[in-house]
């Protein structure tokens, strides 16, 4: 399936349905003022094997729900929080 390109505006607008087209098997490259930063693609092979067992291990989970206030954040390499990184990038 071909590429396309979205702008990461329009991208957190309407992630939901462009997720949806992910899972669908269509590639997006996202932009930022018109130059290309970065691709989303469907999980593939290995990584969503992984991803499934640690699912089905109960190493892992998910509610399909967005974390609550009280979840553990997890640290990333150095000072910044993930959950922080996200909500800056939602911005």
């Amino acid at each position: 399936m071909a590429q396309k390109k979205i702008e990461i505006r329009e991208l957190k607008e309407t992630l939901s349905s462009h997720l949806a087209a992910v899972q669908r098997g269509t590639d997006f490259i996202i932009t930022e003022n018109g130059e290309p930063v970065a691709r989303l693609v469907p999980i593939e092979g290995e990584i969503q094997d992984k991803v499934q067992q640690m699912l089905s291990s109960g190493m892992a989970s998910w509610s399909g729900q967005r974390p609550s206030a009280d979840t553990p954040r997890v640290p990333r390499q150095g000072s910044r929080m993930v959950s922080d990184l996200l909500t800056v990038d939602r911005r």
